[in-house]
């Protein structure tokens, strides 16, 4: 764990460096404050998937930037994070229509146990 707190750390160091920006400017643009940002440039806090998720995006970075270390050109990786997003966006509408019938299965074994 102290591996990815500290390449997430660099990494975000590295890419608010290279789009000219500070700590602040982050999280007014991720709306979070000043003080979560630092320590996740320290390190000492590791951001959530879904804040990393909005960093990646403020930042016009591919989600995988801050996930893996890894030499990959940036137009290969937003194509694999939108291969990974439309992969769960498939499963997430999987996930739905079991729910719906399951919830029909349901309502059929209330009819026949009230016959």
């Amino acid at each position: 764990m102290k591996f990815a707190k500290t390449f997430l750390a660099d990494q975000l160091r590295k890419a608010l460096f290279e789009k000219r920006l500070t700590q602040k400017d982050l999280a007014k643009k991720i709306n979070v404050d000043g003080p979560m940002v630092s320590r996740w440039v320290t390190g000492d806090k590791v951001p959530t998937l879904k804040s990393i998720e909005k960093i990646a995006k403020a930042l016009d970075l591919p989600i995988s930037y801050f996930l893996e270390e890894n030499k990959f050109s940036s137009s290969l990786k937003k194509d694999e994070d939108k291969n990974i997003i439309s992969r769960m966006d498939l499963f997430e509408e999987k996930l739905k229509r079991h729910e719906i019938e399951i919830k029909y299965l349901k309502d059929k074994i209330k009819n026949i146990d009230k016959k």
